[in-house]
């Protein structure tokens, strides 16, 4: 409910009306924080407000690949976090 509500929000303020096409490029072992940066970057210019500002972030994805040993890295936005709830034990 909550994330329908900030999602519906978002795009009521957004300051992009119109979405350009961002390709985004392999990390193709840059350091993370440039590659993070880029993403973000590419993020940010079809999604801007303040709902971005305060409750966006990226996550990071590492790809392996078992016959080469190539590696790829990419960041995928999100505005929620599921978490879970730890029980007592008894």
């Amino acid at each position: 409910m909550l994330s329908c509500l900030l999602s519906t929000m978002h795009e009521d303020v957004n300051e992009v009306s119109k979405k350009p096409f961002v390709e985004q490029k392999d990390s193709d072992g840059r350091p993370d924080a440039i590659v993070a940066d880029e993403f973000w970057d590419g993020f940010c210019q079809r999604e801007k407000s303040i709902f971005v500002d305060l409750f966006h972030g990226q996550y990071k994805s590492r790809m392996y690949c078992m016959k080469c040993g190539y590696v790829s890295n990419t960041y995928d936005p999100f505005n929620m976090l599921s978490v879970p709830i730890p029980q007592q034990a008894a």
